[in-house]
């Protein structure tokens, strides 16, 4: 994955078989609780995988070669925080960095 692919490298991990288990496994696991819910506190398995994704990515991104084998997702993502705090939390501990979500189209920085 490139550093620089943005959304298409995000396309590619949302296609992949791995990722398909994985955020199946997780959604089952953790529905309705914070982690799946969107910034409107609605459960959304669309912002789940987006955010699922960006971490992902972000891991590929901060060198970790297979982030699917490598990385035990249900042991670094707490689905009692927000997706936002969980990125923090990736970031601060394990170096992922993911890119900011872009705002939907039609909002403003106060919907967000």
């Amino acid at each position: 994955m490139s550093a620089s692919g943005g959304t298409s490298d995000l396309n590619r991990i949302k296609q992949s078989a791995e990722f398909q288990e994985l955020a199946d496994r997780l959604w089952e696991k953790w529905r309705g609780r914070r982690v799946t819910r969107d910034f409107r506190g609605r459960i959304n398995r669309l912002s789940f995988n987006n955010f699922l994704a960006r971490a992902i990515q972000g891991a590929y991104e901060a060198g970790i070669p297979d982030p699917y084998k490598t990385i035990d997702w249900e042991a670094i993502i707490d689905p009692d925080l927000s997706q936002d705090e969980n990125l923090v939390a990736l970031e601060q501990q394990y170096g992922i960095r993911a890119e900011e979500r872009p705002p939907l189209s039609g909002m403003t920085d106060e919907d967000m």
